[in-house]
């Protein structure tokens, strides 16, 4: 088995729901999104993760971000007033 280094990111957000604008609809519950410089560098599964190293992580609930050179967007309702705090449910 190979073992290939994690990739370096800038944020992660965890506890996602996505709903993808792909062809097949992909939709991913409680998953995460891996963030590098302006551009969604990967969306899946939080059991996949360690694929990365985040300078940031933080959970959904806390997290707004826009990228509008790509047309895509991260909008989270729900802001912790401490984004390193976990949110309540």
């Amino acid at each position: 088995m190979v073992k290939t280094m994690p990739q370096a990111i800038d944020l992660l957000i965890t506890g996602v729901d996505v709903v993808t604008f792909d062809d097949p609809g992909t939709v991913v519950l409680g998953g995460a999104i891996a963030i590098k410089g302006s551009t969604i560098a990967w969306i899946g599964p939080v059991s996949e993760t360690s694929q990365f190293i985040a300078a940031d992580t933080i959970p959904a609930c806390a997290a707004a971000w826009r990228n509008s050179t790509r047309s895509s967007s991260i909008a989270m309702t729900g802001r912790s007033p401490d984004w390193k705090t976990p949110c309540a449910n």
